[in-house]
């Protein structure tokens, strides 16, 4: 008769050597393992960053920041965890993007933390998400201007080799100025001026919508984006929906699908003069869009000390254009009473 699964755990508990192996073995060997293939293919490197968070925002963000003091370059690498990741990426002068799988980041980051900072892989999170037992941080999420920006800063001030004492060199990416310090990239421009001809677009009487979100979903009635769609039909607008997949993102009646990349969607904002969507990672790579933004959140619960809108609100990043932001079922009224007025 075999030793129960109960004996097992208790011996384990009771034995604390034992556990530490274990938790040792199989919690941070496997981050050892991962850096060190890491760190052979790129030991010639001046910074490999690491962000073990898949969302593009938040690459996005932690490279605007980065860039903003000249921390990217042909000798730096950023290790992400997704496609999503990648994207954002590849909007800033990297000289390479390691896609790993997100259980390797985390692993690599489990590492660090055990070893602290003698490591050449440089975090970009202040806190990982594995350690929230410990994150008092994060539960300080909003307290006296602690915005997902600002903790996004501190991360970097906290893990990046001389970030913290380094003066900002540069406010432009390409031929874009950013009115904060904040980079967004440069697209071809005439291109897209093309595209609107092509597509019968208006420019400057042209809306996108991006009701969706990758990943999740907000917990609203997606069908306002019916109603803002008829109401700008009505108005005069060309109206297109931001969608990868016609089945799981589906169209909203009467306007137009697009599938645009990265790289254009801040010129073809631009063009289009008016962006409309749920809160997502994009709204951060158009926060250097100059044109009309209204961003829909959900009653969604508290993050820390701050409401999910306060936290991620966009007006503490945005640097062109205007922001309009609209917390739903509450105020929806109002968001379709501002589209009205267009």
């Amino acid at each position: 008769m075999g030793i129960s699964e109960e004996r097992i755990d208790k011996f384990i508990d009771d034995h604390g050597a034992v556990k530490l192996t274990m938790v040792f073995q199989e919690e941070i060997l496997p981050g050892y393992r991962a850096y060190k293939e890491l760190i052979k293919k790129y030991k010639d490197k001046d910074h490999i960053y690491l962000m073990e968070y898949k969302g593009l925002g938040d690459t996005f963000v932690a490279s605007a920041i980065l860039d903003k003091k000249g921390f990217i370059g042909k000798n730096t690498v950023i290790v992400v965890p997704g496609q999503g990741a990648a994207r954002a990426a590849a909007l800033f002068p990297y000289g390479n993007i390691e896609i790993l799988p997100i259980e390797t980041c985390f692993a690599i980051r489990r590492f660090h933390d055990f070893l602290g900072k003698e490591l050449k892989v440089e975090p970009l999170l202040y806190e990982p998400d594995h350690m929230i037992y410990r994150g008092m941080m994060r539960h300080m999420s909003g307290l006296k201007g602690l915005s997902f920006y600002r903790m996004m800063e501190i991360g970097i001030c906290k893990n990046v080799k001389g970030y913290a004492g380094a003066k900002e060199i540069r406010t432009s990416c390409g031929a874009r100025t950013a009115g904060k310090g904040i980079i967004t990239a440069s697209p071809d421009n005439q291109a897209v001026k093309k595209s609107f001809s092509s597509l019968g677009l208006t420019p400057g009487r042209t809306a996108l919508l991006a009701p969706y979100i990758n990943g999740h979903e907000l917990n609203i009635d997606y069908r306002v984006y019916d109603r803002i769609a008829q109401i700008l039909l009505e108005k005069g607008f060309t109206v297109c929906t931001n969608s990868s997949d016609p089945v799981k993102e589906p169209v909203i009646a009467g306007t137009k699908s697009l599938n645009l990349e990265l790289s254009v969607i801040t010129a073809f904002c631009e063009e289009s003069g008016l962006f409309i969507g749920s809160r997502s990672g994009l709204c951060d790579v158009l926060s250097g869009a100059d044109c009309k933004k209204l961003i829909i959140y959900d009653e969604s619960e508290f993050i820390g000390m701050s409401t999910w809108r306060e936290y991620f609100s966009l007006k503490n990043f945005n640097q062109a254009g205007t922001v309009e932001e609209f917390t739903l079922p509450n105020e929806q009224d109002g968001l379709l009473e501002t589209i009205r007025s267009l």
